[in-house]
């Protein structure tokens, strides 16, 4: 619309009518495949742009909360619950109890609901979801902050400087203790089965903003890619009002948000021009990612994971993948993110 300055009631023989064309745009109503058809045939918007799921609302937690499709066994073999015994009041007393170290209060004194926007597939379980975000923000709520959050304080700028930390062994580390600095929590909270998430940043009940990871692939780029999309997330997006943002990297971006906190952080890790102009060089070997990544400040793993994911090619510098550099830093054992 902006590029072609078009109107919202120039999207109704598209839609069907100003109604819809609101409910559209509002995120409020998907696309139907005669929508999409006529979008890409009249507007020449790629069919694959239309039919990706895009960013959408969910309610963390759902009221009441629907205990039965929570994977007990799975969170309490992480610690996060006792164990459970086959009593249904039991249940509910622990995820109530998990509830309330989440955000303060029980769930029976809040009956509304935080909203997050997210991006993840067809195959993952909200109520998976629902309960590793009550972790994530359990998690920080156990370990307060001593500084409070500035709106404005996280710029382009503010992710180069975490960009940089990357270079030394210890540097997820030494990002957490620098963002916790800037009032942000910043915690390592394992997958459930169908999860399917790299992370998320959370707003829960008006306290401090959460970062949580999952480190489902235990590698050091992905653990910097992560950390700084929704770290773009909240520079970006704490102001729509939503409780957080949800990330499965593995997607496309293609909801404007998303793509927003991608190239925020693509760029803080490596900037457009200096990649464009490493690029025009016809050879890329592991002395070259060296020296490029020492000239942006950044750890050459990251320069290397970026040539795997432009070259469609994983099998690319071997000895620069960085498995499983980034889980003992944060005490979080390998099997806990198979």
């Amino acid at each position: 619309m902006d590029q072609a300055d078009l109107a919202p009631r120039d999207l109704i023989p598209h839609l069907g009518s100003r109604a819809r064309v609101s409910e559209v745009l509002a995120r409020k109503r998907p696309l139907t495949m005669a929508m999409a058809r006529s979008l890409h045939k009249h507007l020449d918007i790629p069919a694959e742009s239309l039919i990706q799921p895009a960013t959408t609302p969910m309610e963390l937690p759902l009221t009441p909360l629907d205990v039965d499709s929570f994977p007990l066994a799975e969170m309490a073999s992480f610690g996060w619950i006792a164990p459970v015994s086959e009593v249904e009041v039991e249940a509910h007393e622990l995820i109530d109890d998990l509830y309330t170290r989440a955000f303060g209060i029980s769930p029976a004194e809040n009956p509304g609901a935080m909203v997050a926007m997210g991006s993840w597939g067809e195959h993952a379980n909200p109520a998976a979801i629902q309960a590793w975000c009550l972790q994530a923000a359990a998690a920080a709520h156990a370990s307060p902050l001593a500084n409070a959050f500035v709106p404005g304080v996280v710029t382009p700028a503010f992710l180069h400087a975490v960009a940089r930390l990357s270079v030394v062994d210890d540097g997820p580390r030494l990002a957490q203790a620098h963002l916790a600095e800037h009032g942000i929590s910043l915690q390592i909270v394992p997958q459930l089965p169908g999860t399917h998430l790299d992370g998320a940043v959370l707003w829960p009940m008006g306290s401090y903003p959460v970062i949580a990871l999952t480190l489902r692939e235990d590698r050091l780029a992905r653990f910097w890619n992560g950390l700084l999309h929704e770290l773009a997330h909240l520079g970006l997006h704490a102001k729509l009002g939503a409780a957080g943002f949800l990330d499965d990297l593995d997607l496309p971006a293609i909801d404007p948000l998303e793509q927003q906190a991608e190239e925020w952080a693509r760029e803080a890790l490596i900037p457009s021009k200096a990649w464009d102009a490493w690029m025009i060089q016809t050879v890329h070997t592991e002395a070259d990612v060296a020296s490029f990544a020492a000239e942006l400040g950044i750890h050459a793993m990251i320069v290397a994971e970026r040539l795997r994911e432009e070259s469609n090619d994983r099998r690319r510098f071997p000895r620069l993948v960085g498995k499983g550099l980034v889980g003992p830093l944060f005490g979080v054992p390998s099997s806990a993110q198979a």
